[in-house]
């Protein structure tokens, strides 16, 4: 039996060729690549992948904001309901309202004397709606 030493190119599924060290062994006239290599090898590929689906990933819960939420409950017809900061309680109260009633959501910025809308108000009731028709 004869160890060779050698180099094996290794490509991953996008294309990138990564050359690692390899050591075979020669036994009855075949190259054969020993387990503990071949573990590294495949050990080295999913570490390429891992690296490449990690690039790929965007943040999708960005940091709690410093922005004071306001919910609203509109009826139809009768204006605002309901207004406040708690969101439990804006679910309470949209739960109770009559049908065709909305829930908005708007961002506030605050500064010591006053409050500033941030961007646009946002109607979520079809959100919430979809939510309790699959019992979220």
């Amino acid at each position: 039996m004869a160890i060779v030493v050698g180099k094996m190119p290794i490509q991953d599924t996008f294309g990138i060729t990564q050359v690692i060290t390899t050591a075979h062994y020669i036994r009855k006239g075949e190259l054969q690549v020993s387990n503990y290599l071949r573990e590294q090898i495949d050990r080295k590929k999913r570490e390429i992948e891992l690296q490449k689906q990690a690039s790929n990933i965007y943040t999708l819960h960005p940091p709690k904001s410093d922005l004071i939420l306001f919910y609203e409950i509109i009826e139809p017809g009768n204006g605002i309901r309901w207004g406040g900061g708690d969101v439990k309680s804006a679910m309470q109260w949209l739960y109770l309202a009559p049908v065709g009633s909305r829930l908005l959501v708007s961002a506030w910025d605050s500064d010591e004397e006053d409050a500033h809308l941030v961007g646009q108000t946002i109607d979520i009731t079809e959100i919430i709606q979809q939510a309790r028709e699959v019992g979220l």
